[in-house]
């Protein structure tokens, strides 16, 4: 019998990607070298970055399980391929993991009694003390202000001169732990096993032992590379069943069109997990799909001080993104926000992006806020339906036309970070339009749940050089137990910081519930009722009306 084939006609209708596609699986070859091998069974290359620069459209490429990949995947003007995984569903996923190895006989052992004759000493001496400005006078009077002062908790100091590296978004691990970031002298008094701190002015990695029984091995830095996956100016890319760790972005999306990241494990190690952004020329990042995902730090760090740990958003959506949605993620434990997106003056809008369905926590972590929307062209954004839960910083609603809706936002607590510099960041949800060329304008808070809140549930204030915070309307929430850390005020609007440009917002049918004293308002100098605080409709153009105190149980 003969094989049967397509009518001439019949082929010129069919895509040619379809026609000419090909299946490659990409593993290990002696544990060691990575090798391409298509359907055939036949090895086509060992050179993993001349393979992905040819590889065609609708080409599919499939990860072996159970294995960890050294190299980056580094995509550029790609479009219509499928990345995902093969092998045993018993083995974990493939791992995609950039961290670089650093010889450890490249590390001099320094003379802690020749320090203050060396030169790169004297400029992290110099950085250390610039970094007790942010602290409050209380806590600057009380911590070490030189190295004498602590030396005795320091057994060995080692560094080392490596590559030219972004020196904000380093994270290090010596004997496969991880160790913190140190940004004072005081810190090296803490109970840990080392610090390390990267003076950037000549290339030195410092490492400071703590622990007399912790040996120097094994040392491993992220951030070599950019990114572990990155797709710039690509389009129609499915990515799956990846574990993608480690570079400063676990994947970094630019000026890409129509790309879908699903059950994938994103961020271990990374400095981000995702940075979405423009591409070069401009162009948006749109349409792009985060779905169904793990995407967690692997970052678990309880510290004072300053917040700076090189652990920062677990999703960073940065000057033009539009028509993009985040659905259904786990996202834990990250160092400044679970979501970031952030629009200034002049750059491209990030907008019409929708945060639907997932669960944001920060345990484990000192500082971190759940979502945060800042920038004059944040624009017409949705977060909704979402669980955030045990952060220690505010969601922040800037930006014109955002949505805040149907979320549950609990258990929010101070950071220490911030109680070290003088003040609280534990409301729920805050306006406050950072900077002069912000804006917090047209935005919707609405049928949201508030609960154990250590600060104000809701909060609008205004610094002096801070932008308008007009038109917003917060509607049908429910505030409980907020206030627990701040005399229970469960609503803060406050102007009296010397700027006076918070007017014509509504707070309209909002509910407050307290189990152990009558909720309060903080409204513009005075703290009120509830009551009270509905005689104050009209006031500078505010609409006040059908606030409501929910019974208290006995």
């Amino acid at each position: 019998m003969k094989g049967y084939k397509l009518p001439l006609f019949l082929l010129s209708f069919l895509p040619l990607s379809s026609l000419f596609a090909d299946k490659y699986y990409i593993r290990h070859e002696n544990g060691k070298d990575i090798v391409i091998i298509n359907e055939r069974h036949q090895i086509i290359s060992r050179n993993f970055e001349e393979f992905l620069q040819n590889i065609k459209k609708g080409d599919e490429l499939l990860f072996k399980r159970g294995e960890v990949f050294k190299k980056p995947i580094i995509l550029k003007n790609k479009e219509n391929l499928s990345i995902k995984d093969y092998g045993s569903k018993k083995l974990r996923y493939p791992i995609i993991d950039t961290r670089y190895r650093i010889d450890e006989d490249s590390f001099i052992k320094l003379d802690m009694n020749n320090l203050k004759k060396d030169r790169s000493w004297r400029v992290l001496e110099s950085e250390f003390k610039k970094n007790l400005a942010p602290l409050s006078s209380k806590v600057r009077q009380n911590i070490a202000k030189n190295f004498d002062e602590v030396k005795d908790s320091v057994f060995e100091i080692y560094r080392v001169k490596i590559s030219p590296i972004d020196w904000t978004s380093v994270r290090v691990w010596v004997n496969n732990k991880e160790i913190l970031k140190a940004l004072i002298f005081e810190e090296l008094k803490e109970k840990d096993d080392a610090r390390w701190y990267f003076e950037k002015q000549n290339g030195y990695l410092y490492i400071f032992v703590l622990n007399k029984d912790f040996k120097l091995k094994n040392v491993k830095i992220n951030n070599m590379v950019l990114d572990s996956l990155s797709l710039k100016n690509c389009k129609n890319i499915d990515v799956e069943n990846l574990d993608i760790r480690a570079s400063k972005y676990a994947v970094g999306i630019r000026g890409s069109l129509n790309v879908v990241l699903q059950s994938c494990k994103i961020g271990r190690y990374s400095f981000s997990a995702l940075n979405i952004t423009s591409g070069d020329m401009g162009d948006y990042s749109s349409n792009i799909v985060i779905k169904d995902n793990e995407i967690d730090s692997g970052f678990k760090a309880f510290y004072r001080f300053l917040s700076s740990r090189g652990s920062q958003d677990g999703i960073f959506m940065l000057k033009g993104v539009k028509d993009s949605l985040v659905l259904n993620n786990k996202i834990i434990n990250w160092g400044h926000s679970a979501i970031n997106i952030y629009a200034p003056k002049n750059a491209l809008p990030v907008k019409n992006n929708k945060i639907i369905s997932n669960f944001i926590s920060g345990k484990n972590i000192s500082y971190m806020h759940g979502v945060t929307i800042d920038g004059m062209n944040a624009v017409k954004n949705e977060v909704r339906l979402n669980i955030i839960r045990d952060i220690s910083a505010r969601n922040q609603l800037n930006g014109r036309e955002n949505r805040f809706v149907n979320n549950a936002v609990f258990d929010v607590r101070n950071s220490p970070v911030k109680s070290d510099q003088g003040y609280s960041a534990a409301q729920a949800i805050e306006l406050q339009a950072y900077g002069k060329d912000n804006i917090s304008k047209g935005n919707i808070i609405k049928d949201n749940l508030f609960a154990k809140v250590d600060g104000s549930c809701i909060s609008l204030v205004s610094f002096s050089k801070d932008g308008e915070k007009r038109d917003n309307i917060f509607e049908n929430n429910v505030l409980i137990n907020c206030g627990l850390k701040n005399g229970g005020v469960f609503l803060k609007v406050d102007d009296g910081y010397g700027r006076h440009n918070i007017e014509a917002n509504s707070f309209i049918n909002n509910r407050f519930k307290a189990t152990k004293r009558e909720p309060k308002i903080f409204y513009r100098g005075e703290t009120l009722s509830v009551e009270e605080f509905n005689f104050k409709d009209g006031s500078f153009e505010d609409r006040i009306e059908g606030n409501e105190v929910m019974d208290r149980e006995d």
